[in-house]
């Protein structure tokens, strides 16, 4: 079975953040094969404390402008040839 990546761009998304979490978290999928990947582009609500709560992994790349944030980060994972990344 191939590992995953989820990656999950957030924006002051604390009104939502903690279900979206713990609903990636419940899945079937085998925890082992799976990284939860928080993009966050500059927040000013509390998304990173829940994100850290969370232990999902945290990349903060500002960017006030648009989303460019996700696409510098998607492009610094290298994943290796099992891997998928599945952008939410």
């Amino acid at each position: 079975m191939c590992s995953s990546d989820l990656i999950l761009p957030v924006f002051n998304e604390e009104r939502y953040l903690e279900q979206c979490l713990n609903t990636l978290r419940k899945s079937k999928y085998p925890k082992d094969k799976y990284e939860i990947i928080t993009v966050d582009n500059g927040s000013t609500d509390h998304s990173v404390e829940i994100i850290k709560k969370s232990n999902a992994r945290l990349i903060i790349k500002k960017d006030v402008n648009n989303f460019p944030a996700l696409e510098s980060s998607c492009t610094s994972l290298n994943p290796t040839v099992e891997t998928v990344i599945i952008v939410m």
